[in-house]
């Protein structure tokens, strides 16, 4: 029973069920917050720290071990170069295809009944890549935070990864 115990990473069970039954839905909130952005005062950037609190939730729920083999820092990273390439991408296109920078081309690229389908123009597109960017940034930055540890040694202070390390074995070597 107390072997059971040291293995078990994470909270309670209790914990972890709720963690798990409620994840869903709040995944699902932060899409509703970034999909409908341009109509609402939340946006991209309430739906990414809406993302990043899922994997911040099942960090603590169910320990790091779990949540990095879903998303680890160097995919968040990843994640959070790419949206802002993305983001300036689009942006740049502006200037290629309409009138300035952040302008709305697709009414130019689109004149047809496709362009009138998308009343916010690219705001929702806007949306979608600025909450991929913030989402992955604070899951980034959060990770980051929970795998590092100081431990001291012969009187030194050493900050250590423990991703790439276990403190017990280092400790009793």
């Amino acid at each position: 029973m107390e072997n059971n115990k040291e293995n078990q990473h994470g909270m309670s069970l209790i914990v972890q069920n709720t963690a798990r039954s409620i994840k869903g839905l709040i995944f699902l909130f932060g899409i509703y917050l970034t999909i409908s952005g341009h109509i609402t005062p939340a946006s991209g950037f309430s739906g990414g720290i809406v993302f990043a609190c899922v994997f911040m939730l099942m960090t603590l729920a169910f320990g790091k071990d779990m949540v990095l083999r879903i998303l680890g820092k160097t995919t968040a990273y990843l994640f959070n170069c790419f949206s802002a390439l993305l983001f300036l991408l689009m942006a740049y296109l502006g200037v290629i295809f309409g009138n300035g920078f952040f302008d709305n081309f697709m009414k130019k690229m689109f004149p047809s009944s496709v362009s009138d389908g998308f009343s916010a123009g690219l705001i929702p597109f806007y949306n979608i890549v600025v909450s991929l960017f913030i989402g992955a940034g604070l899951f980034m930055v959060f990770i980051i935070f929970a795998v590092r540890r100081v431990i001291e040694i012969n009187g030194k202070r050493i900050l250590i990864s423990t991703e790439f390390f276990d403190i017990t074995k280092k400790g009793k070597s």
